[in-house]
């Protein structure tokens, strides 16, 4: 019998990784666990029951599917949780095993193979006679860019972000992003509750007041 767990492995854009913190801070842009802030509580934080899927008999269920994305979500919140001395809750396998980079080998940009396929077969220790394959998949490593950027804010504007750590927060943190912008940079700004609503469509990074009259006004 073999189990397989997917694994998308995160990098920087430069394709290193950091371990500077040690294997529980093994990514890209670790922050030292001094310097970690509990997220704010939110009473109505819930979560749907997501029960232990059974084991599936590859002869009758033959395919598996992953998504090509990387989130790593899951791994913090979990974190938050056991510091906050609660049962761990919403937890995503693939988003806990994403979070920590495994150093795959990246294909080179322009590559004619655009991602490298990595796998590993060891014996499960919880179940004796079964395995377990891993199989990392890694992209490109991302070309930094610095100039000519055309960026795209889609903001939910629906009353659930109706708090000072919602929408409020979202607002500043782009206005300060907007301020890195030059006039080689596009923004455009696309709200979302009952209907869209573009704000503004590819203005010059550097109409930066124009910019952070919109994200002053979102309600």
């Amino acid at each position: 019998m073999v189990a397989v767990v997917g694994a998308l492995a995160a990098c920087g854009a430069d394709g290193a990784s950091s371990d500077a913190y040690g294997p529980e801070l093994a990514f890209e842009g670790a922050v030292p666990p001094e310097e970690w802030r509990d997220a704010p509580v939110d009473d109505q934080e819930e979560y749907d029951d997501s029960p232990e899927q059974p084991f599936q008999d590859v002869t009758t269920s033959p395919l598996s599917t992953f998504a090509s994305d990387v989130d790593t979500a899951s791994y913090s919140n979990l974190r938050r949780q056991l510091r906050q001395g609660v049962a761990p809750e919403g937890v995503r396998i693939e988003e806990l095993v994403n979070y920590f980079d495994y150093d795959y080998p990246a294909p080179e940009p322009g590559a004619a193979d655009p991602f490298t396929v990595t796998t590993q077969v060891a014996d499960a220790p919880w179940a004796p006679g079964h395995q377990l394959a891993m199989i990392g998949v890694q992209a490109t490593a991302a070309t930094p860019t610095s100039r000519g950027n055309n960026v795209v804010f889609l903001l939910d504007v629906s009353g659930s972000m109706d708090e000072p750590n919602k929408l409020p927060l979202l607002a500043d943190s782009f206005e300060l992003l907007v301020e890195q912008l030059d006039e080689d940079d596009t923004v455009s700004i696309v709200t979302y509750a009952g209907n869209e609503q573009v704000l503004a469509d590819s203005v010059p990074g550097d109409r930066r007041e124009e910019l952070v009259g919109i994200l002053d006004g979102l309600e």
